[in-house]
């Protein structure tokens, strides 16, 4: 871990430390003297620390069981969220790169059936949203194929981590149960909480 006190604009005499620098480029006069008080302060590497190799990332199997699915029969009334946890177990036995977080509602959203039976790669972040996110995205960029799982308005706490990850393309999937207007359990897990007017 490195813990740095930095200075904004550091080595340069006419912007170090003070504002208005922020945000906008050295143009011009500015910029030639700006990069020859720094090219001043440059000298010749004295120590090149070897660069430790990257952590081993998780390898796709040379050929993964078969996903089964459980069949249901047509009509029948079984809740998504519940499907959604039966199929998750059934990608974990079929890929073991699939693991899967949850916020502390796994009985709710169903990854618990994943957590049954592969407990090794179930991660509990308990009420903390960000965090399962950016766990979710650190596994993710080590080869892992993550499904953090939440209410739906409680993934929203993690918007920007979820924005980050897209601009990353990182291979995540997310599941947001209790989605929309109408869940008997209250309005503070609700998707939309509010009301409109009568």
């Amino acid at each position: 871990m490195i813990l740095a006190r930095t200075v904004k604009g550091k080595g340069v005499s006419f912007a170090e430390g003070l504002d208005g620098w922020h945000g906008k480029p050295f143009k011009g006069a500015d910029l030639d003297r700006a990069l020859q008080e720094l090219d001043g302060q440059l000298g010749e590497p004295t120590h090149n620390p070897p660069i430790p190799p990257p952590p081993p990332r998780a390898s796709r199997p040379a050929s993964p069981p078969a996903l089964r699915l459980p069949a249901y029969e047509f009509g029948a009334k079984v809740a998504t969220r519940e499907r959604y946890g039966v199929a998750l177990a059934a990608l974990g036995a079929s890929d073991p790169r699939v693991v899967a977080l949850d916020a502390d509602v796994k009985n709710s959203t169903f990854s618990d059936k994943f957590e049954q039976q592969h407990p090794d790669r179930f991660y509990q972040t308990y009420i903390a949203e960000q965090v399962m996110v950016g766990a979710a995205l650190g596994l993710a960029s080590r080869g892992a194929i993550p499904f953090p799982s939440t209410f739906a308005a409680f993934l929203t706490r993690a918007a920007d981590f979820i924005r980050m990850g897209g601009i990353g393309n990182v291979n995540v999937k997310f599941a947001g149960s209790h989605a929309g207007s109408v869940d008997r359990r209250g309005r503070a897990r609700r998707r939309w909480p509010w009301r409109t007017s009568r």
